[in-house]
């Protein structure tokens, strides 16, 4: 059996002002995929974790990434698979498309801690 991995989704974007109906569209997307977060005219709040096999959080930000355009900020993927590093997603938007860099933790050798 595939080892169960668990996406842990995190960040603040901002974003110029919303006009109302692009605010209702942002709303609307966040209630399809049942995630709970802040929202406002000028920024976005997100945070989610679970298994999210499909990845719909993903698709989330896709869809998200062509309402608001453009961005600052960014949300941060980790994931975590049974005895194995910890990965990590950083995910922007600009010119209302979703950009992803992946990236992982190297850990150099164990060293002696001495008291100073």
């Amino acid at each position: 059996m595939e080892n169960e991995k668990l996406y842990s989704y995190e960040g603040v974007l901002t974003f110029e002002a919303l006009a109302a109906e692009r605010l209702t569209q942002v709303n609307k997307l966040l209630t399809e995929i049942g995630v709970r977060c802040l929202s406002h005219p000028t920024w976005l709040d997100f945070k989610y974790s679970g298994k999210d096999h499909e990845r719909t959080t993903v698709g989330f930000l896709c869809q998200l990434a062509t309402v608001i355009q453009n961005a600052d900020g960014e949300i941060v993927c980790e994931i975590e698979e049974d005895d194995k590093d910890v990965a990590f997603e950083f995910f922007t938007i600009a010119d209302g498309l979703l950009f992803k860099q992946s990236g992982h933790i190297v850990r150099r050798q164990k060293e002696k801690v001495m008291k100073s």
